[in-house]
């Protein structure tokens, strides 16, 4: 059930991003730095699956649960996410000095606007499935 929960969220996600992209197409904008941002959007959320998934793997396991620091592996992880998204926007803004210097803030806006539109949409999900139990 939970694999095709997953599906199900990815699915949605990757059609709001493919309806997002053609708009801007269609409107002349740079639309392939909104896929990107999505991108780092999905990549953040899956590594925080893996640390809840990990976390309560650690609390069924009593002898990881006495080694483990929830503080420090929480840092860990944020850090983690942190660093996901500082080298993607550093990458993006490399890309787009290289190719579009007189368009910063439209890239930008459109790398932001991905990454908390899959952020949305997670959130839209998980409340959906929160108010459905």
């Amino acid at each position: 059930m939970e694999k095709k929960n997953n599906i199900y969220l990815f699915s949605i996600s990757f059609l709001i991003i493919l309806i997002t992209s053609t708009i801007l197409g269609v409107c002349g904008l740079l639309w392939w730095y909104y896929p990107i941002g999505a991108t780092i959007g999905i990549i953040t959320h899956v590594l925080m699956l893996i640390q809840n998934k990990r976390f309560f793997r650690i609390q069924n396991n009593e002898f990881e649960k006495a080694l483990f620091h929830p503080k420090k592996d929480a840092i860990l992880w944020y850090g983690l996410r942190i660093l996901v998204v500082v080298i993607g926007l550093a990458l993006v803004f490399i890309l787009a000095r290289l190719n579009h210097s007189d368009r910063y803030l439209e890239i930008s806006l459109m790398v932001i606007g991905g990454v908390l539109t899959i952020k949305v949409v997670f959130i839209v999900i998980l409340l959906i499935k929160k108010e459905g139990r």
